[in-house]
């Protein structure tokens, strides 16, 4: 009976034993479960949720490294990653979701425009990095896809490498990379220039992407009279293609994405197929103006703006466009080209109209030759500006922010008399009648990208 009794109890202990250090075994494990979660969730180990970033937080250290930086924050022992950590797009974000609560920053842009040629030439180069640091400029504008529809950089997209389109490129993708960094060492705020349906090769090598001449008027692809080719608006292929070449330069980091040839040709658009005409040319009995014939050139380009900015906005991008001055205050100049001011002011985040003296017709805000009065010129334009949009400023709904493009060239094709030298002084007057105007912003544009002769009117002071 007692070697019973003992057999039981040695059982017991043993069985308290394994419990026990089955108790042990079983914490340490949750311990370390508990432990390897934390260390995840802080991002000192790889494995953190997806999406998530894997850069670890430091309490109390609310120290950052400056946008675009690769260096180590100061204290931190991480390496850099190969691309920077953004804050995810919401892809259930809409256009009106971002008007209703802007969480993009606006910068109040003075610009200068830089052809891709004169980005690639390192003495062009140090001289706009000099206005960026001793005048008011502070943004530049660069040719992704230039007036004839080459792409300047290879943007790794196959319509344009069918097409040929990165046949010429200016730039390899690091060597734009490069310069983007270096001016956005300078503070520059970077706009990509995109010329949109003015394109000779896109047109010519797929045709059904074209404009056409009506079969009256031989029923071909349509040139128009300086020999440029031009692209549908509304055709899903062009449209897609803008919008791919956007996308990359947005990212590459370009802050803005500008459209310049967003219109129909001013020549003969009359005799262009599916378009109809203008009120000389939609027939030949036809003497009145044809507004139905306009507000489908002008539905043609919104379908394309509408697009554009639906699609790139909520990505945290400013979208733009460029308009002749005279679609201001012209139905007729507005409907001839498709581009409806305040329309498209319902869309943009900015429009930039192109009020050049140079390029009005004599006489118009009262000055015979308009090239040689500058101030009257701009002011008469922006003036005329205010007037257009006024009624959707008030109203509340989005409009965009009204940047003028300023005139520095000389203009001396239009004959002794008729136009001026242009210089600081000059320009300088254009920006004033902006100001006086009711505007802020400019952007300079000289096709040379050479502006040192009008430094004097672009001083900080």
């Amino acid at each position: 009976m007692g070697k019973s009794k003992l057999g039981y109890r040695s059982r017991k202990r043993r069985q308290k034993k394994i419990m026990l250090i089955t108790i042990i075994v079983l914490a340490v494990l949750a311990a370390g479960t508990v432990l390897l979660y934390l260390l995840q969730e802080e991002g000192k180990l790889p494995g953190g949720r997806p999406g998530e970033s894997t850069s670890a937080e430091i309490p109390g250290d609310t120290t950052q490294a400056p946008e675009g930086s690769t260096g180590d924050v100061t204290g931190s022992t991480e390496e850099p990653t190969e691309e920077p950590t953004t804050e995810a797009v919401d892809l259930n974000m809409t256009i009106e979701d971002v008007w209703a609560n802007d969480p993009r920053t606006p910068v109040e842009v003075k610009g200068v425009y830089l052809s891709a040629a004169a980005a690639a030439r390192k003495d062009t180069l140090d001289a706009i990095i000099n206005l960026l640091d001793t005048t008011e400029v502070n943004a530049v504008v660069i040719d992704i896809k230039d007036d004839i529809g080459n792409l300047t950089v290879d943007l790794g997209i196959d319509l344009a490498r069918q097409i040929g389109a990165t046949v010429e490129c200016t730039f390899t993708r690091d060597q734009l990379q490069t310069i983007l960094n270096t001016l956005k060492e300078h503070d520059a705020y970077l706009i990509a220039r995109i010329a949109a349906f003015r394109d000779n090769i896109l047109s010519q090598k797929k045709t059904d992407c074209s404009l056409w001449w009506k079969q009256a008027w031989g029923g071909e692809i349509y040139k128009d009279s300086q020999g440029y080719y031009w692209l549908e608006p509304d055709n899903e292929t062009v449209q897609q293609y803008l919008l791919d070449i956007s996308q990359a330069c947005v990212d590459m980091g370009f802050d803005e994405i500008q459209y310049d040839y967003i219109r129909f040709p001013t020549s003969y658009i009359g005799r262009v197929e599916h378009y109809g005409g203008t009120g000389y040319y939609i027939d030949e009995a036809m003497t009145i103006y044809n507004t139905e014939a306009a507000q489908v050139r002008i539905d043609a380009v919104m379908s394309f703006v509408e697009k554009a900015c639906r699609t790139l906005v909520p990505q945290g991008v400013f979208v733009s466009a460029d308009v002749y001055g005279i679609v201001i205050n012209s139905a007729e100049d507005a409907g001839n080209v498709g581009q409806d001011y305040a329309e498209l002011s319902k869309w943009l985040d900015y429009i930039c109209p192109m009020v050049y003296p140079s390029h009005y017709s004599s006489p118009i805000y009262g000055v015979q030759y308009p090239d040689t009065d500058p101030y009257t010129i701009v002011k008469g334009a922006m003036t005329d500006s205010k007037w257009k949009l006024e009624e959707l400023e008030k109203s509340g709904k989005h409009c965009a922010i009204v940047r003028a493009w300023m005139q520095t060239f000389t203009a001396n094709w239009l004959g002794e008399g008729k136009y001026l030298e242009y210089g600081g002084v000059e320009l300088r007057q254009q920006i004033n009648a902006v100001y006086d105007a009711g505007y802020k912003e400019w952007i300079l544009w000289n096709s040379s990208g050479k502006y040192d002769k009008y430094v004097s009117g672009i001083e900080k002071k």
